[in-house]
């Protein structure tokens, strides 16, 4: 796949979470990363309460392999189509309101240049001061306490380890 249709079809699946709050899943939330050998960006989607990560970047794979071979052609709606029907039981336990979350989202999606994707943390940064990086050396404003929460589950990770 060259590298550009990569970054656009990531991107995509953040435009999809949009996609997704409109529709009244608004407890959807998003943890970006990089892998710990730096060469894929990863998303996992999560309920408000953090419980049952779903790799939605592994979703997003599926089609990219199976369907599309190089840029996926469908705007952030069918996308969203596509998810919540493959991810119906997931996407129930997202239901409801998180005003907060949703507004910080969509500036934070609406910001991003053309191909570039954010990350709360890979191996070598971990999250520190409410601050997410993104692939073109950017920073982004994160909610407060939100580090807190990636920062665990990035110690978590090196302490699994051998």
């Amino acid at each position: 796949m060259d590298e550009r249709w990569y970054y656009i079809n990531r991107q995509k699946l953040l435009f999809m979470v949009k996609e997704l709050h409109k529709r009244g899943y608004g407890k959807l939330q998003v943890m970006p990363s990089v892998s710990p050998n730096g060469m894929s960006w990863r998303c996992s989607f999560y309920n408000d309460l953090r419980q049952n990560p779903y790799p939605a970047s592994i979703w997003l794979e599926k089609y990219e392999y199976e369907i599309f071979q190089d840029e996926i052609i469908h705007a952030a709606q069918k996308l969203a189509d596509f998810y919540a029907k493959d991810n119906m039981e997931f996407i129930e336990q997202c239901k409801g309101k998180n005003d907060e979350y949703v507004k910080w989202y969509c500036e934070m999606v609406d910001n991003l240049e053309a191909e570039e994707l954010p990350y709360a943390f890979d191996d070598y940064y971990s999250p520190t001061n409410d601050l997410w990086n993104t692939s073109k050396d950017k920073k982004i404003k994160s909610l407060p306490k939100e580090y807190e929460y990636f920062f665990k589950i990035l110690d978590d990770s090196r302490n699994k380890k051998i």
